[in-house]
């Protein structure tokens, strides 16, 4: 699945159409690789399933995104998955019942965005929104937690952030040179 996904947002961001044969044959198989739960996970699915995340789900939904699958009954259930997966915190574990973290929550807000979903109205139990739990890790020099109690690796869990933090999926368009 996760690196299905990320070739399809490489496909997009390089400039292939969505009607490109290779991105509307990756989605369709993403599309079948549905957990039960309405979840991805990182590799093919498995009999018996069970191996839904929050990370890949959020991937999967911003490739269907970029293939043109932005609506449907598959993304639905992928939305709804991520939603039931939402901690009392506002954020999200990689797996559902786990400890929030500022990474699957970052996937999720990107996964959300693709499809329309605005990550600061979804709130489950009374939480704050998963925009809010991320944007309560930002230390004072400006890196991004990865949890409450934990600053792990701050260069890399902002980069993951910062796309999130600004309301974009990927593909990010290319920016043109100044």
């Amino acid at each position: 699945m996760n690196l299905t996904a990320f070739g399809v947002l490489a496909l997009r961001a390089a400039g292939y159409s969505s009607a490109a044969a290779v991105v509307r044959g990756a989605d369709e198989w993403l599309e079948r690789q549905q957990e039960g739960d309405g979840g991805f996970g990182y590799s093919a699915r498995t009999p018996g399933g069970g191996g839904s995340d929050v990370d890949d789900t959020g991937a999967v939904l911003q490739a269907l995104a970029a293939g043109g699958a932005a609506r449907g009954s598959v993304v639905a259930r992928a939305v709804a998955f991520i939603r039931s997966a939402q901690n009392r915190d506002g954020g999200l574990p990689e797996q559902p019942g786990g400890g929030s973290n500022a990474q699957s929550t970052a996937w999720a807000i990107q996964g959300l965005a693709a499809v329309g979903v605005e990550a600061s109205h979804v709130s489950r139990h009374g939480s704050r929104s998963p925009l809010a739990y991320l944007e309560s890790l930002i230390g004072p020099a400006g890196s991004v937690r990865y949890s409450a109690g934990d600053e792990q690796t701050p260069v890399w869990v902002t980069a993951e952030a910062l796309v999130a933090l600004d309301g974009k999926p990927f593909p990010l368009p290319p920016r043109r040179p100044a």
